[in-house]
């Protein structure tokens, strides 16, 4: 049964998402499989249909840390990188492998405070970021500038001048069991006009994430341990038809 309903994400910045790895960063990766979405076929009285297809096959790691170094003063810190290969079939675009990282220093103690967010992303280089092929273990060694924000009437804006944070970090997954997810659409939908389905297949690791997360005055790891972490691979895709 086909579903007439609009996605959570219009197609075009759910396909944007996933080549940054921002919004799948937790591993949802996406690749293409065009012979099942071909037998949906296009809305009724439609000419000539436009398949588009964006594909992904890759893999992820995730580390969060939280420490108080003062009385009324939190540090959040959250690190995401990918390794992956896209392929878009209607422009041709293949993705690059990125790391990005978001910091948040609140005030617990004053409500009124602003919240400065210091966030930023790069480009890997083929040896900066390294997955285990059973997750068992991964590695990131890379330099991010980031540019820092303060939350104020329902917007963020710049505040003070970016700083570079030097990212030292291994993963350990060897003592978590390995989970697989796989999930094939049978029920596409709708969204703007298009004919979608998804389909993907996820390997999942829980991990232990250790090193240093530094921009040469703090280290936002604390202890050195992540308050949460974990390993993923996924193959994933979207198919939309318009007629």
């Amino acid at each position: 049964m086909i579903r007439h309903r609009r996605s959570q994400l219009p197609l075009a910045r759910l396909v944007s998402a996933i080549r940054s790895g921002s919004h799948f960063g937790r591993g949802k990766l996406l690749v293409v499989l065009i012979g099942g979405a071909v037998g949906l076929g296009a809305p009724s009285g439609a000419a000539a249909a436009t398949v588009s297809s964006f594909g992904f096959n890759g893999s992820f790691a995730n580390a969060y840390y939280r420490f108080d170094p003062a009385a009324c003063v939190r540090w959040t810190t959250s690190v995401d990188a990918v390794d992956g290969r896209s392929h878009d079939n209607l422009t041709g675009q293949t993705s690059r492998s990125t790391a990005s990282i978001t910091i948040i220093r609140q005030d617990v103690c004053d409500p009124s405070a602003s919240t400065v967010w210091y966030s930023g992303w790069t480009y890997l280089g083929p040896d900066d970021f390294d997955v285990a092929g059973n997750l068992g273990s991964a590695s990131l060694n890379t330099t991010i500038v980031v540019l820092p924000y303060a939350d104020c009437c329902d917007r963020r804006f710049p505040i003070g001048f970016p700083r570079t944070v030097r990212i030292a970090l291994t993963w350990d997954g060897s003592n978590a069991p390995m989970t697989h997810d796989t999930s094939n659409s049978t029920d596409p939908f709708w969204d703007y006009g298009r004919l979608v389905t998804v389909r993907d297949s996820t390997m999942l690791r829980a991990a232990v994430a250790s090193g240093t997360i530094s921009d040469g005055t703090i280290d936002y790891t604390s202890d050195h341990q992540s308050a949460s972490a974990r390993l993923t691979r996924t193959t994933q895709g979207i198919v939309a038809i318009k007629g």
